[in-house]
């Protein structure tokens, strides 16, 4: 915060000899320097005294910060009957960076831009203009509404369908899972999975989607969901050619939107790509992936990078943003790379690339597209040591409420003869600070080590985020064991983060703070410090935390004689390792 330079524009009125531009000077010693006016009611909240007081001004709105040209000073009471009003002194704080300031500005005309837009929408929908709506709403570029909104808005208000109201609502509250295909180590697959989150329950839904007019089996393509229409798109494969499938849930029914994508002006024949759906813009975004082709890299060429196009779900029409890679140059900061990880986030709609792996090295670089302005932003380069080695096949998640991304790594680059041994960690991301944080590492020495039991060390795993439940679910991967390339993993995780509550915060500090008293008392007085143990420091043990109440216990055995208590060695120090 710095001081600003302000001039007085106009003032309301004054008496005699003070004027209200007495306030740009700090002089508290002469009655003179002041603004004075005429009053008739009683003092309010500031003091009677020449101690300066700082008032906090309102520099946040919905949109950020709020950039302002002019600040008006209302007095509202003097501070005593028959008094006037008397301002002495205002210095005025703040930012006045030329780019803070002006994207301040720019950010409040973007949401009054969108909320004029949502406002018109909701006046077309409202009156029945449903055709300017829909068009409207395709071009508008803003999140509309809850997609279980717009279902349960359809079934009530268009279609008068009470019972399909209550369908959509039961829908909504459903939480399901789908899986479609993969590697199982010997083949690809073509079978569509169903789990519901409630029952605890796996569903085949199809055992070969080929034979019911959807893709046939493969591996290394992607997934995209459309929550509003219910809809998901299956793009890319190892092998053959670059077709392109939707699957619509309500109606279980498969549609072949494309035989090749790259005729029709998307992406040749992909890989280890990534796709995200903007529900605002209602397209689909594909960014990356290794090209495909009959003939084989060279030496100085290791391939072909996929870039980023655009699928527009209404038109069904292909538009590239960004051209591929085959080395070289390349005209823009979002170079096209394979295995990396790709999430939209719908609030600021950017498109957030991590990682990845490029000409067989990999990247750790944290990049932001924007797809309303054409813009990349520089996250993060790849060289400070205290963000995570994205590397390859990493997963990546993002909690809108809390905009904060979950990062769960795959293979890490390394020098060693583990270079392509999996290390996982997880990490989060809080984007309104930019700061990162390690929540969780392994890798297989760690792993054999954890109680409870947590997942074995994998890459080319899959990752999905409920933000309803807060929970991860994780299903999986490859373990890059040394006795087969061939084993893949069937097991399924779940992974809920609980932050822990202000009174838990509390106890555990008062907690550490007693502990460290009775350390200093048990030197002294030690039948003081056993009965300082029993009463006021277990009273800050959380007896449901086994861990806890156990070191409580033991704490309190070591003032009892060892005929007494249980062994106090330890079964594990027995073992010889000579």
């Amino acid at each position: 915060m710095e001081r600003i330079r302000y001039e007085v524009h106009s003032c309301s009125s004054y008496c005699g000899d003070y004027p209200p531009t007495h306030i740009l000077v700090d002089e508290p010693s002469d009655s003179k320097s002041r603004w004075c006016l005429t009053a008739t009611s009683c003092h309010s909240t500031l003091e009677n005294t020449s101690v300066p007081e700082t008032i906090n001004l309102t520099h946040r709105c919905k949109a950020g910060l709020l950039a302002s040209q002019y600040i008006k000073i209302v007095p509202v009471q003097s501070w005593g009957l028959g008094l006037n009003y008397s301002v002495w002194y205002v210095e005025l704080k703040g930012l006045t960076d030329v780019p803070v300031v002006q994207k301040a500005i720019s950010d409040l005309e973007d949401y009054k831009e969108k909320e004029a837009l949502l406002l018109c929408m909701k006046h077309l929908r409202q009156y029945g203009y449903t055709e300017p709506f829909a068009s409207l709403k395709d071009r508008a570029g803003v999140v509309w509404e809850d997609p279980m909104l717009t279902h349960i808005y359809k079934a009530i208000v268009e279609d008068g369908d009470w019972k399909g109201a209550e369908q959509a609502m039961e829908q909504a509250a459903e939480e399901v899972l789908y899986m479609f295909g993969g590697w199982d180590g010997d083949q690809d697959l073509g079978d569509l999975w169903r789990f519901d989150v409630e029952r605890g329950t796996w569903e085949c839904v199809c055992s070969d989607t080929s034979l019911v007019g959807g893709p046939c089996p493969r591996s290394c393509h992607k997934m995209a969901l459309d929550l509003e229409e219910g809809t998901m798109y299956v793009l890319g494969r190892y092998i053959d050619h670059g077709d392109f499938f939707s699957y619509s849930i309500d109606l279980n029914l498969w549609t072949l939107i494309s035989s090749d994508t790259f005729m029709d002006g998307g992406p040749r024949l992909i890989y280890d790509h990534q796709m995200c759906y903007d529900g605002g813009t209602r397209c689909l975004y594909v960014f990356g992936g290794k090209v495909l082709t009959s003939t084989p890299a060279s030496e100085t060429s290791l391939g072909t990078y996929s870039g980023l196009y655009v699928f527009h779900t209404v038109s069904k029409q292909w538009t590239c943003l960004k051209p591929d890679y085959s080395g070289g140059p390349y005209p823009h900061l979002l170079v096209p790379r394979m295995a990396h990880n790709a999430i939209f986030h719908p609030g600021t709609h950017q498109l957030i690339i991590l990682g990845g792996e490029r000409d067989k090295i990999f990247v750790s670089d944290m990049m932001a597209y924007n797809v309303l302005t054409d813009e990349t932003e520089v996250l993060a380069d790849g060289h400070d040591k205290q963000i995570p080695s994205t590397g390859f096949t990493l997963r990546a998640t993002l909690d809108h409420a809390s905009n904060i991304i979950y990062l769960y790594t795959g293979l890490c680059e390394s020098t060693s003869e583990e270079a392509r041994q999996p290390s996982n960690a997880l990490w989060s991301y809080d984007m309104g600070s930019a700061r990162w944080t390690c929540m969780y590492r392994s890798n297989q020495g760690l792993w054999h080590r954890r109680q409870p039991p947590t997942p074995c060390p994998r890459y080319a795993h899959q990752l999905v985020y409920d933000e309803k439940s807060h929970t991860h679910y994780m299903f999986g991967g490859n373990p890059a064991l040394e006795k087969s390339n061939k084993i893949r993993l069937d097991d399924f995780w779940t992974l809920k983060l609980v932050r822990p509550s202000v009174a838990d915060v509390l106890r555990r500090s008062r907690h550490l703070l007693r502990r460290q008293r009775f350390g200093e008392m048990a030197s002294i007085d030690p039948m003081e410090a056993l009965s300082f143990l029993k009463t006021t420091l277990a009273s800050t043990v959380d007896h449901r935390d086994p861990d806890e109440s156990d070191q409580v216990y033991n704490e309190l055995t070591l003032y009892f004689p060892s005929h007494m208590t249980q062994p106090r060695s330890s079964l594990v120090d027995l073992i010889s390792i000579s």
